[in-house]
C-alpha cells in the first residue's frame, strides 16, 4: 500500500485565497551574528514535552527540537506528499492494521544521550497510551493496539482497527507525534518532561527565564546538517503593543502577529516587513459545559447559540475571518458543508427567538455564567462580544482574564460554564470530532483531550438517554470508501448540531510576520505550527 494520503488537501490555500510568503532565491551576504529573535504571543511556557504540547508555543518551539516519524515538507501543508523524518520509508499492510517504519541510522539524541532507535519509538507511543501519564492527547492514541520493535531500525505500530488518518494525525511530526528519548523518559519517570528536553532536531534546549524567554542553540550533529542559525531567542510577549513595537524597531526578527486585518495593514507600512497570512486555520467555537445548570437545558443552549451573531465576529476580524457553521472547520476534509446543513441548525442570529426559548426553559430574566479566558486578544474578544450579545437576554457573563498557561490549566479542571477555544489540528474531520465530541476525550477522564461540553456522557436533549456520536466517529475512521466515510462524518456533525454542545463561530488564518532580513529558507505556503520552520533559515546582512 502506498504511504501517500489518498486525498488532496491542496484546496486549503485556495479556500483561504491567500498569497504565500516570499523566499529569497539569490544568495545574499549573511549577517555575522546568526541569532534569531522571535516574539511569541504567550506570557510564559511550562513544558517542552510533546505529550503536553497544548499551549501553541510548546509545539512551535518544539518543532526545532524534536522530530516525528514523518513530516510535512517545511513551509507546506502538502499532506499528499508527506516525507520521511526519523523514518526513511514506511509501508502499510493490506488490511490497514500494521504500519512498518524503517528508521534512519546514526541519528543522535542531543547532549550525548546516544543513538535514536526503534526502542525510542516504542517508548514514545507506549507512554502516550498509558493513562497514568495524563497526556491531553490520550484519546487520539487509543487506536493503537501495540508497538513492536522488529530490530534496532525497524518498528511496527499495530492498530486495533484500520484508520485512514493514522499517519497524518498520530505519526506526523506535530504535537504528541514527536518522538521522545527513552533514556531521558526513564530517568525522569512517567511524568511531564518539563523544559530541559532531549530531542533529535536542529536545535537544543539552552536556557529558560520565567516570563521572559527560552533559548536554544544549534545542534552540530543534526542528521540533515547543522543549521545556519546558531541561536534561537524566543521571547514571551503576550502584550500585542509591546510585541509590535519591538518588532517594528528591529529588536525582533519575526513575531506571531494579530488576527486583525487593521493590524496587518498597519504593520505592513514598515518597508522591511513581510506578512505570511497562511493556513492552516484555527477553528473557533464556544463550548457549553452541559454538566452545569442551566446549560444542561437544550433550550438554554439554543438561545445562547442564536444570540451569538457571527456577523459581529466577521466585522471584528476582517480579512482573516472565515465562517464556520459546523463542528469541523470548513477547510478540513469532511467538514459538513453549509449547504448540507438544515437552516435551523445554522443557529443564525435571532434575538426574539432566543428570548422566547429562555422563557420556555424557565429563565425569562436570564441567569449568570462564568468563564476563564486567556489574555490573547482573539480569545478575549470572543468572550467580550458574547457578553454584550447575551445581555439583552438577561444573561450576565462574568469573564475572568488570566495568562494563557493558567487558562489551559483551568479549563482542564472543568472550572468554566462556557469555554472559548481555538485549535488547528490535522485538517480532517476525525481530529476535531475525536478531540471535542468523543466521549473518551471528556475533561476529567484519564484519556481527556478537549471535550469541554461533556457531550457523549450526558443527556443533551432531555429525552432521558445519553447522546453520543462515538460509533459514527469510529465507523468513519475505519471506513475505506471515501464517500461513505464523508457521510458518516456528516451525520456525526448533524447530530452534534442538533444537541448544541457548542456554537461553531469561525476559522482564522495564521498571521506570521518577519523582516526581510530573516529568510526562512523555504517558501511559506502554510504552517501547522505558530511559527516558522528553522532548519534552513538564516539571518541576512542588514
Amino acid at each position: 500500500m502506498r504511504h501517500r494520503i489518498f486525498y488532496s488537501i491542496s484546496l486549503l490555500a485556495a479556500f483561504f485565497c491567500l498569497a504565500p510568503g516570499l523566499v529569497f532565491s539569490a544568495s545574499p551576504e549573511l549577517a555575522a551574528k546568526q541569532v534569531w529573535r522571535w516574539g511569541h504571543h504567550t506570557s510564559d511556557l511550562n513544558t517542552m514535552d510533546p505529550a503536553f504540547a497544548v499551549p501553541d508555543m510548546t509545539y512551535s518551539a518544539g518543532n526545532g527540537v524534536f522530530n516525528g516519524l514523518v513530516r510535512l515538507k517545511p513551509g507546506t501543508l502538502d499532506f499528499d506528499n508527506l516525507e520521511g523524518d526519523l523514518a526513511e520509508s514506511w509501508e502499510i499492510s493490506k488490511d490497514g492494521l500494521v504500519y512498518t517504519f524503517h528508521l534512519r541510522k546514526g541519528v543522535q539524541w542531543h547532549k550525548g544521550y546516544g543513538e535514536f532507535t526503534a526502542a525510542d519509538v516504542q517508548y514514545t507511543f507506549d507512554r502516550l497510551k498509558n493513562p497514568k501519564l495524563g497526556t491531553p492527547y490520550g484519546a487520539k492514541f487509543l487506536t493503537i493496539d501495540k508497538v513492536k520493535v522488529v530490530d534496532k531500525y525497524t518498528v511496527q505500530i499495530i492498530l486495533k482497527a484500520p484508520s485512514t488518518f493514522f499517519i497524518m494525525d498520530q505519526a506526523m511530526a506535530y504535537q504528541a507525534g514527536m518522538i521522545v528519548c527513552k533514556k531521558q523518559g526513564e530517568e525522569k519517570g512517567l511524568k511531564n518532561l518539563g523544559l530541559d528536553v532531549i530531542g533529535t532536531g536542529p536545535f537544543m534546549f539552552d536556557n529558560y527565564k520565567a516570563k521572559e524567554k527560552i533559548t536554544f542553540v544549534r545542534n552540530p550533529n543534526y542528521f540533515r546538517g547543522a543549521p545556519t542559525i546558531e541561536r534561537l531567542e524566543m521571547y514571551f510577549m503576550s502584550n500585542v503593543a509591546s510585541r509590535t513595537m519591538a518588532f517594528i524597531k528591529g529588536d525582533l526578527d519575526a513575531i506571531y502577529g494579530e488576527r486583525d486585518s487593521y493590524w496587518v495593514e498597519d504593520v505592513k507600512k514598515t518597508k522591511t516587513v513581510i506578512v505570511d497570512s497562511v493556513p492552516l486555520g484555527s477553528g473557533c467555537a464556544i463550548h457549553f459545559n452541559m454538566t452545569k445548570k442551566p446549560l444542561d437545558n437544550i433550550k438554554v443552549r439554543k438561545a445562547l447559540a442564536i444570540a451569538a451573531d457571527r456577523k459581529a465576529f466577521k466585522d471584528f476580524f476582517g480579512g482573516v475571518w472565515h465562517e464556520m457553521t459546523a463542528p469541523v472547520p470548513p477547510s478540513y476534509y469532511a467538514a459538513l458543508p453549509k449547504e448540507k446543513t438544515p437552516a435551523e441548525l445554522l443557529y443564525n442570529y435571532d434575538l426574539a427567538k432566543a428570548k422566547n426559548l429562555l422563557a420556555e426553559a424557565g429563565y425569562p430574566n436570564g441567569f449568570k455564567l462564568m468563564g476563564y479566558v486567556t489574555d490573547k486578544p482573539y480569545y478575549k474578544s470572543i468572550m467580550e462580544i458574547c457578553q454584550e450579545q447575551w445581555k439583552p437576554l438577561g444573561v450576565n457573563l462574568e469573564i475572568k482574564v488570566v495568562d494563557h498557561t493558567t487558562f489551559h490549566a483551568n479549563i482542564r479542571k472543568d472550572m468554566n460554564d462556557v469555554i472559548v477555544y481555538y485549535a488547528g489540528r490535522a485538517p480532517v474531520a476525525d481530529s476535531y470530532l475525536t478531540q471535542y465530541y468523543y466521549s473518551k476525550a471528556i475533561i476529567g477522564k484519564p484519556t481527556a483531550t478537549t471535550n469541554f461540553s461533556h457531550f457523549g456522557d450526558v443527556d443533551a436533549d432531555g429525552d432521558g438517554k445519553i447522546d453520543n456520536v462515538d460509533a459514527l466517529i469510529e465507523g468513519a475512521r475505519k471506513e475505506m470508501n471515501r464517500e461513505k466515510q464523508r457521510e458518516l462524518y456528516y451525520e456525526a456533525q448533524l447530530q452534534i448540531l442538533k444537541n448544541v454542545p457548542s456554537k461553531p463561530l469561525h476559522e482564522l488564518t495564521k498571521v506570521l510576520v518577519r523582516h526581510n532580513w530573516f529568510d526562512p529558507g523555504v517558501e511559506i505556503k502554510g504552517s501547522m505550527i505558530f511559527g516558522y520552520p528553522l532548519e534552513k533559515a538564516r539571518i541576512l546582512k542588514h
